[in-house]
């Protein structure tokens, strides 16, 4: 079958027999045979078993892992392709999804660094075949780990950091962690850097089968052989997760060394704010930060864009994190209120709040859907304006409906997923139109895409 387009998830797509057929890692324009897995009335998946021509657009694969990494599946794709495509998937998911007619999709903004632009990158400890400890990225088609040497995504002091991880695992004689059987110590290895060269990486282990202690004692060599390895590495954190959910988040620090944090700039678009000096954001090895610095500047700065019409009286940005869009857009508010439900974060968004002088701002501990019950009354008749940057999940019911109560002008939604985009603006269209939305592509190689839009209050009839 020819794979006519790709949906907003990034799956290739193709008509047969009224049927539309969704299958991973399939390119438009491709003919391929396909093996049926799912049927239902009006779609089915399949599983690509052979590329029978390939796309006019494709191109040799740049990365030599390529074969059998199951990461950047759209990097034989040139770049323009990529961001056609991702465009595209933005305007359909609002069309089909969100039920909106000729939806205000503003041209994509490319991202300034197409390869080496991840600032923070977690790979898997996985067991080969002759039983040895693997390190890298789960393979294609496959929960295998595949072991990396030169990933295209990251600098060569990272795969420095990789190889000296790796062999210290395999010194150690320890095994990878089986989350099927729920058995070895080793799960994953977390690199992050900043601009300045900066590096601070992350160890995460599973109960040690001799007690904690011996989990504790492996810190020490560990950062020795991982700081050999890159002198740029300012900090080494050992985390325990014993939850065999397949998350890269860390329920215990069982050691750290160095500085457990990092510090990251983020210059604001002169065109909006005027001369202003870089923001400067600090984040620890727990907390959620853009993973593309320079792409990140471009989003936060079409956001920012968006709201100058109106000066903000309050500003109240949920799901905040480390403060990063609210502190970003904080010269255009009388105050801003951040709200994030993880502790340690709204303490690091505090201290970058006091680092940029910003008086006017503030941060709370608290779930996203509990902010509006103390804000509404005293913003009821202000310019208020919601900031919202969720999870992929996208918006719950209960966020929709304190938005729906709350009656702020503006609505700055940032989205990192076009279909829970489109649904959240279906649950928002009885009082909320969307003005503008602008895909900005923080993911080159992959099929995602973020999107800054902005909705307003519907003028009443």
């Amino acid at each position: 079958m020819r794979v006519a387009s790709l949906a907003s998830d990034g799956r290739g797509v193709a008509r047969s027999n009224g049927l539309a057929v969704f299958m991973e890692r399939a390119l438009p324009g491709q003919l391929v045979r396909a093996r049926l897995l799912t049927l239902r009335k009006r779609l089915a998946e399949a599983l690509v078993e052979e590329v029978l021509e390939p796309s006019p657009d494709e191109r040799p694969a740049p990365c030599p892992h390529a074969a059998v990494c199951g990461g950047c599946p759209w990097q034989t794709l040139p770049y323009d392709r990529q961001l056609f495509w991702k465009q595209r998937v933005v305007e359909d998911a609002l069309t089909r999804l969100g039920h909106i007619a000729n939806p205000p999709v503003l041209p994509i903004l490319p991202s300034p660094e197409t390869w080496g632009y991840r600032n923070k990158m977690a790979f898997a400890f996985g067991t080969g075949t002759q039983g040895n400890v693997t390190l890298g990225q789960r393979g294609r088609r496959s929960h295998a780990v595949v072991d990396l040497h030169a990933c295209l995504m990251q600098t060569p002091a990272t795969m420095q950091l990789l190889e000296a991880m790796r062999q210290f695992a395999q010194k150690t004689r320890l095994p990878a962690y089986d989350s099927a059987l729920r058995t070895g110590f080793w799960r994953a290895f977390v690199v992050r850097r900043n601009r300045d060269g900066k590096y601070l990486a992350e160890c995460l282990v599973a109960p040690h089968p001799c007690g904690r202690q011996s989990a504790v004692r492996l810190g020490p060599p560990l950062a020795d052989a991982l700081t050999a390895a890159c002198p740029a590495l300012t900090g080494v954190v050992l985390s325990l997760r014993s939850s065999p959910a397949d998350i890269t988040q860390g329920e215990k620090t069982l050691f750290q060394t160095g500085d457990g944090t990092l510090c990251e700039t983020l210059h604001r678009p002169p065109d909006v704010f005027g001369p202003t000096p870089p923001l400067a954001l600090r984040f620890d090895h727990r907390s959620f930060f853009q993973v593309n610095t320079l792409a990140a500047e471009c989003l936060y700065g079409e956001a920012a864009r968006q709201l100058t019409a109106v000066r903000a009286s309050c500003l109240l940005d949920l799901y905040c994190g480390v403060g990063g869009i609210g502190l970003f857009l904080a010269p255009l508010a009388d105050s801003v209120l951040g709200v994030e439900e993880t502790p340690a974060a709204v303490a690091l968004a505090i201290e970058n709040a006091r680092h940029a002088a910003f008086a006017h701002c503030r941060f709370e501990a608290a779930d996203a859907a509990q902010a509006f019950a103390s804000l509404r009354p005293q913003n009821r008749q202000a310019e208020t304006v919601v900031v919202v940057d969720p999870p992929r999940a996208g918006l719950s019911k209960q966020v929709c409906e304190g938005i729906l109560q709350l009656r702020p002008r503006r609505l700055a939604y940032i989205s990192c997923n076009p279909a829970t985009l489109a649904r959240d603006a279906q649950r928002l269209a009885p009082d909320y139109v969307l003005k503008s939305a602008r895909p900005v592509d923080l993911f080159p190689q992959t099929q995602h895409v973020e999107c800054a839009s902005l909705f307003t209050l519907r003028e009443p009839a």
